[in-house]
């Protein structure tokens, strides 16, 4: 029987074996162990005890292969589990599948997981492809808004365009032409003229004055007119308002073309555009209206002389007044003082009028700030987007060419900077200028207004501007133009007429994921 002060220190030995004593008690189990031999015999056997422990190490742990080597024991025609241990097996054990069935499984598994991944792949481009609808709105009406926003912006005649924006026409028969011109003036270098030209655009938006524009257009031997007061507000943008015939009822503003001084040098890449594509020649000391006037001309130099075999009325029209049929193809008269655009009129180059737009009852100075509030633009196309892009859009299943009925194009509108719905494509020579607005969709009704030309294929519209809609595929297109009726039938017979083809599973999917990964 060991003494009760050594039953009292079985923990104190055991811990100092591990070395886990503190101070206070590592002296008092010396003490002890100096009195007690039992005691120390005990510390040396948990010391052996310990040292055997450490020295035995790790034991290895099971072989990896240990689950193939008890399957191989049973063997590759084994029909029941493996029995490893003496337990009481059941009355209807499970079968083991044999080889074939198990390569038939995984066979399966792997069909069934590729069907469904390619299933997943057809439904996403299914569901994300864009939709080809009927044109819910008349492609027309949207088409000349858009061309007329777009163009109401250009240095020479944007104003000519807006005038006629939302009023109906009035057809007439007699037109005031301006004084002849008188060819004794000084004349105008080229680089003069293109000067002028710049500084006239220039003036348009700079300039603050009031006055009445008239325009005019010949369609079929008829002339059609329409008159807006024009208030101009310097740098702010420039107001056009309805003329009442009525003395008592107010004027409505048509349309408010805000200044954009990031378009200036575009403008004026625009006259350089007309001064490469026509020959430009000018006179000073004219007269307009009274006022002393610059007169600029554009001379189309491919259109024979009068005295050169050629047809010399196109369109129909009666030729103008003085020598127009010797290739003039536009004119204007820009006041001498304030560089603003007093007349202006093209001709087909044949000497058939096409428009003509003067201002009357000018008044220069500041002017009243009355604006009257506007609706948002309805204008759908509100991003602009590189040239660069249009090979992109061509891609992605849109008509997009460089060139259109011999002008280039300038510039590219969406409704959106990705999968838009609507594109806009502007050509313009710096004189005439075309409009593609093209649409997803397909055309079901008539325009309104518009009459079927089944030479071109298209519903048109004869006025300013001029339009034809059709539908090619699943797009449907409208060109408008300010030019004359060959310039509207050459970008028709240009663009494509195919029948609409209603799209494949594949091509719709393919058109989803185009559009999902954005090519």
């Amino acid at each position: 029987m060991r003494p009760e002060s050594c039953a009292d220190l079985d923990e104190l030995r055991s811990a100092y074996v591990d070395g886990a004593l503190g101070d206070s008690d590592r002296e008092r189990l010396l003490a002890h162990l100096v009195d007690c031999a039992d005691c120390r015999r005990d510390v040396a056997e948990m010391r052996h005890i310990r040292s055997l422990l450490t020295a035995a190490g790790t034991l290895d742990s099971a072989p990896v292969d240990l689950s193939d080597r008890l399957v191989s024991i049973a063997g590759d025609e084994a029909t029941e589990p493996l029995w490893t241990r003496p337990f009481r097996r059941t009355q209807t054990p499970g079968r083991l599948p044999t080889r074939q069935q198990l390569v038939r499984a995984r066979v399966l598994a792997a069909v069934l997981g590729s069907s469904l991944a390619v299933l997943a792949i057809l439904g996403i481009g299914y569901v994300s492809a864009p939709a080809v609808s009927l044109a819910n709105v008349d492609p027309t009406r949207q088409a000349t808004i858009e061309f007329t926003t777009a163009v109401s912006g250009f240095p020479l005649d944007g104003r000519v365009s807006g005038a006629l924006q939302g009023l109906a026409p009035v057809t007439g028969t007699n037109m005031d032409r301006p004084e002849p011109i008188s060819r004794s003036g000084k004349p105008l270098s080229k680089s003069k003229a293109i000067k002028v030209l710049v500084r006239a655009g220039q003036a348009g938006w700079e300039s603050s004055y009031t006055a009445n524009q008239v325009v005019t257009l010949t369609r079929d031997g008829q002339q059609v007119s329409n008159t807006v007061q024009v208030i101009s507000r310097g740098d702010t943008g420039l107001e056009l308002r309805t003329v009442p015939s009525d003395s008592s009822a107010a004027p409505v503003t048509l349309t408010y073309i805000e200044s954009e001084h990031s378009s200036r040098l575009a403008d004026a890449d625009l006259v350089q555009l007309l001064a490469r594509r026509y020959t430009l020649r000018g006179w000073k000391g004219q007269l307009y209206g009274g006022r002393p006037a610059v007169v600029v001309e554009a001379v189309d130099p491919s259109v024979p002389a009068p005295d050169q075999p050629g047809d010399q009325t196109a369109g129909g029209a009666e030729p103008a007044a003085d020598d127009e049929a010797d290739g003039v193809v536009a004119r204007w008269w820009i006041g001498e003082q304030t560089f603003l655009i007093l007349g202006q009129e093209t001709f087909d180059g044949y000497g058939n009028l096409v428009t003509s737009s003067r201002l009357t009852d000018l008044q220069m100075g500041q002017v009243s700030e009355d604006t009257v509030a506007l609706p948002a633009s309805p204008a759908r196309t509100t991003t602009t987007l590189t040239l660069s892009r249009a090979a992109e859009l061509r891609k992605n299943g849109w008509i997009c060419f460089d060139r259109l009925a011999g002008l280039q194009l300038q510039r590219i509108r969406t409704d959106g900077p990705a999968h838009p719905d609507l594109v806009h494509l502007i050509y313009s020579d710096g004189l005439t200028t075309v409009s593609v607005v093209e649409q997803r969709g397909r055309l079901e009704d008539a325009p309104a207004g518009s009459t079927q030309n089944k030479t071109l294929g298209a519903w048109v519209t004869s006025g300013m501007p001029s339009t034809a809609t059709w539908s090619s595929g699943d797009v449907v297109l409208t060109v408008v133009t300010d030019g004359s009726p060959v310039t509207l039938t050459a970008a028709v017979a240009a663009l494509p007429h195919k029948a609409f083809r209603g799209q494949t599973t594949i091509e719709r999917v393919r058109a989803g994921w185009s559009r999902i990964l954005g090519r």
